[in-house]
């Protein structure tokens, strides 16, 4: 087995209101892409896999990143059974910024609701398709786009809470899975009119 390529292990850190990835150490691994998915989210579907084959690293676990190339993986497993090597199971996901945000309502000089946006925190965090959701309304119809964002466990959402997308999309917070010891995944909606 060849070492030959060199990965990053990277932290979640906050800074004020955001938290973003950052490397913490760069090792040399063996990188082998697989066909089968990747089922990194317990509700939403597959991704592709990739498994790291690295000698026995302090500090590696289920909490931290891998990186390779500008690509960033999501780790799913590792394994320690070998006393020299590990084995880290990857989902080929690449996580987007989000933000968390508020709506307020004040009253404009005559009296008028003014609506204003305040950004509570910003994080990143891959996305996933459950499923598409279309429903018939006389005389109109709606569609129903329903994801699965899948944070890092330090990200606390909760139902009803508002998520932004980097490309400016508006989702709230339906149904919130957070059992895992790792990651937290939060079914997320967006109705409009088809």
């Amino acid at each position: 087995m060849v070492f030959d390529k060199k990965i990053s292990i990277m932290d979640l850190v906050l800074d004020d209101k955001t938290y973003a990835w950052q490397l913490t150490k760069q090792t040399w691994a063996h990188m082998e892409h697989q066909t089968k998915n990747n089922l990194f989210s317990r509700v939403g579907i597959g991704v592709k896999t990739v498994v790291f084959t690295l000698r026995k690293t302090t500090g590696l676990s289920l909490h931290k990143a891998l990186s390779h190339n500008g690509r960033q993986y999501f780790i799913t497993d590792i394994n320690r059974d070998d006393p020299v090597l590990m084995v880290a199971t990857a989902a080929d996901i690449q996580p987007k910024v989000y933000t968390k945000y508020v709506t307020k309502v004040t009253k404009g000089p005559n009296k008028e609701p003014v609506y204003s946006t305040e950004n509570l925190l910003q994080f990143p965090a891959a996305i996933t398709e459950k499923y598409l959701g279309y429903e018939q309304k006389e005389p109109m119809a709606q569609a129903t786009k329903t994801f699965v964002l899948v944070t890092p466990k330090a990200i606390a959402l909760s139902v009803n809470d508002l998520v932004q997308t980097e490309g400016g999309e508006k989702y709230a917070v339906q149904v919130c899975h957070l059992l895992d010891d790792y990651k937290n995944e939060y079914e997320i909606t967006r109705k409009g009119d088809v």
